[in-house]
């Protein structure tokens, strides 16, 4: 009987590229493939050199630069011809999209929309409404669930790669396809195959190796590979399930928090190492509990909504909750169609101040104000979760720019005991994540002041302020050791973001309000 071997990564690729959120949708994909990744294969084959100097530097980590070797030229001119091929379908739909967004805002003055219907492509005929705001700039809202009827998915593309690869040592997620390699077990699994259900459970329930050997199909040489990455050594877990009669909250890292009493376990943002045999203190995958009641996502940005993860807590998860989106916004796709096409079953799509009742408590979700580069982006809500008269609020990665949302919602909520608040304050600009949905160039000086950016410490310490908080965490920094191939940062410590947070626990100490930045792992009852 055999397990994974705890360093194990289980990543979900579309067209070898790992999968995030933009790749899962079809639509999103499309622009994805054809307006970022194939100019980053061209540029690549181009000047390999230019990139592998670039992606070596870490002052530009996170850049447009492939992280390939420059004897990996031959796998990217390969990866061109695959995509040209296979992705044809998709790189149409994105083409003529594109070509038909430009067509309607260049011509579309307030006059009626209904001559613009005759050139809508033919592909998505039948799956888009055309509209106006109120201020008369014309929109496209599509209809994401009938893409799939339409024969455009992504399933095609998927696949699954098993690897070993050392956290440190993981590629860029936005910038570097995977190679294929000796030391990558590559699967023909797409995401809803029940298949990554039992190599999930494998890393904490013995199976027979044999067994998954036949399931999986695998030839001599995968047999070989797959028999590496399995032990007979069962991986230590660290108390999983909690049958106390407080509420135990436990810090897997970045903004990844999980909630506890013996009835209900809420797990938020799961994004956690899946190394268990890791040195430094850190809770792993393997830590979570045996059945996570609520899964809650707060946003759709890469380090919050992870697939890799996602895909390896389904067979465990009875629930998912995630704020509702935009509908038909091409920048804003759906949270709720997203699990579904993850494999989960039950996924609820949240209205701000929607309240959900559960065992010992209730979840609410609340305004998100800011940190999408002023965007019309809803997939996004903060939490205020009261479990046992404990009362927790969420703000995740909120810019409190205008404080008296936070006199409002105190009105609905009361006074709170403990606060987790992201201070990313210094984020990526507008192109870095949604260049691919701007129809037109960025002017360079509105895309770098349009950034994804979260509160300072005036505006943060401002918002508490109103609900008389007793502790607060700070968190979502992106600072643990596993997250740097997604977040595409690395701090100094005289960095704009530390200095923030150091000045928030210096103005929390005048108010005599216990707050701490949370790194690694944190665990205490309440």
């Amino acid at each position: 009987m055999h397990y994974l071997k705890p360093d194990v990564k289980i990543e979900p690729l579309v067209q070898r590229w790992y999968a995030w959120i933009h790749l899962v949708p079809p639509m999103q994909c499309a622009l994805n493939l054809e307006y970022r990744y194939k100019g980053l294969l061209q540029s690549f084959v181009a000047n390999p050199n230019i990139h592998h100097n670039a992606a070596n530097d870490p002052a530009m980590y996170g850049g447009p630069f492939m992280g390939l070797t420059i004897d990996d030229k031959s796998f990217a001119q390969s990866l061109q011809k695959q995509m040209s091929d296979e992705f044809y379908q998709l790189s149409n739909l994105a083409v003529e999209y594109r070509k038909f967004e430009l067509a309607l805002t260049d011509a579309a003055k307030g006059q009626s929309l209904e001559e613009f219907y005759k050139l809508v492509p033919d592909q998505l005929a039948g799956a888009l409404e055309l509209v106006y705001d109120t201020s008369n700039n014309a929109n496209i809202r599509l209809f994401e669930d009938l893409l799939p009827d339409l024969g455009f998915s992504t399933q095609p593309l998927q696949s699954i790669s098993l690897t070993r690869e050392a956290e440190e040592d993981r590629q860029f997620f936005l910038s570097t396809p995977r190679t294929y390699s000796e030391n990558r077990l590559d699967l023909e699994l797409d995401f809803k195959n029940p298949m990554i259900d039992t190599l999930a459970k494998m890393r904490v329930q013995s199976f027979n190796f044999e067994d998954i050997v036949e399931e999986l199909g695998l030839d001599a040489t995968q047999k070989d590979r797959f028999s590496e990455m399995c032990t007979e050594q069962p991986t230590a877990r660290n108390s999983p399930n909690y049958n106390g009669d407080k509420v135990r909250v436990r810090y897997f890292g970045h903004a990844c928090v999980l909630l506890e009493t013996s009835e209900v376990s809420i797990l938020i943002d799961p994004l956690l190492s899946t190394n268990a045999d890791a040195s430094d203190d850190r809770f792993s995958i393997a830590d979570l509990p045996d059945t996570i009641d609520y899964i809650i996502i707060t946003h759709g940005h890469q380090d919050h909504l992870v697939p890799e993860i996602l895909l390896q807590l389904r067979h465990k998860t009875k629930h998912v909750l995630v704020p509702r989106n935009n509908q038909g916004s091409i920048a804003d796709p759906s949270l709720k169609l997203i699990f579904k096409d993850l494999g989960f079953q039950s996924v609820t799509a949240l209205d701000p101040f929607e309240i959900t009742s559960i065992k010992d408590g209730e979840i609410w979700s609340l305004p998100f104000p800011g940190e999408h580069c002023d965007l019309d982006i809803l997939t996004k809500h903060a939490l205020f979760i009261h479990l046992k008269g404990f009362k927790a609020l969420f703000m995740v990665d909120s810019n409190a720019v205008e404080p008296k949302l936070y006199s409002n919602i105190q009105r609905r909520i009361g006074d709170i005991d403990m606060a987790f608040i992201g201070m990313e304050c210094d984020g990526a600009p507008l192109s870095w994540l949604y260049g691919p949905f701007m129809p037109r160039p960025l002017v360079r000086s509105s895309d770098e002041a349009r950034s994804m950016s979260s509160s300072k410490a005036e505006e943060a310490i401002t918002a508490l302020d109103y609900f008389n908080c007793k502790e607060v965490c700070i968190y979502a920094m992106g600072q643990e050791p596993w997250l740097k191939h997604l977040m595409g940062l690395v701090y100094e410590t005289d960095s704009v973001q530390l200095n923030e947070a150091r000045k928030f626990i210096e103005l929390c100490s005048e108010r005599d309000i216990l707050a701490k930045q949370l790194y690694i792992s944190e665990e205490f009852e309440r």
